[in-house]
This record gives C-alpha cells, sequence and structure tokens, in this order.
C-alpha cells in the first residue's frame, strides 16, 4: 500500500517542519493546497501594503516551494 508523506516548512531554514502522513495521493494533495491556501491568505491579510496579482503569484510560488511530496 502506497502511503504518501507530506513536509512543510515555514521558511527554508525551519529545523522542525510538520511531516503529515497519508494513504491517498488525493487527501495529500488536498492537505497541500489547504496549506498554500492559508498561509498566503495570512500574508495578505497581514500585509501592510496593497498585493497585486503579481505579488499574490508570487507568495503562492514562495509556499509551495517550502512543501514536499514523497511517496513512502
Amino acid at each position: 500500500m502506497k502511503q504518501y508523506l507530506v513536509t512543510s516548512k515555514i521558511d527554508y531554514l525551519d529545523p522542525k517542519p510538520i511531516e503529515a502522513l497519508f494513504n491517498d495521493f488525493d487527501e495529500a494533495l488536498d492537505y497541500m493546497q489547504n496549506i498554500v491556501e492559508r498561509r498566503t491568505q495570512w500574508t495578505v491579510e497581514h500585509s501592510q501594503y496593497f498585493v497585486d496579482e503579481q505579488e499574490l503569484k508570487d507568495i503562492e510560488e514562495t509556499e509551495w516551494s517550502l512543501i514536499k511530496l514523497e511517496e513512502v
């Protein structure tokens, strides 16, 4: 049976990333999308400045780069 490990870091130097194990690929993917959406929304809500579409895409890209999915 395949399992999927999602590793989520707060930043690139995070010494203790959050790890979640899933039996279903779709559940792992949903979990990853949820993390990116929540973190992006938090960043936008707490920004002192207006966030335009390009900045929003950049934030999402950064958040995706902090998440890793692997089959275990």
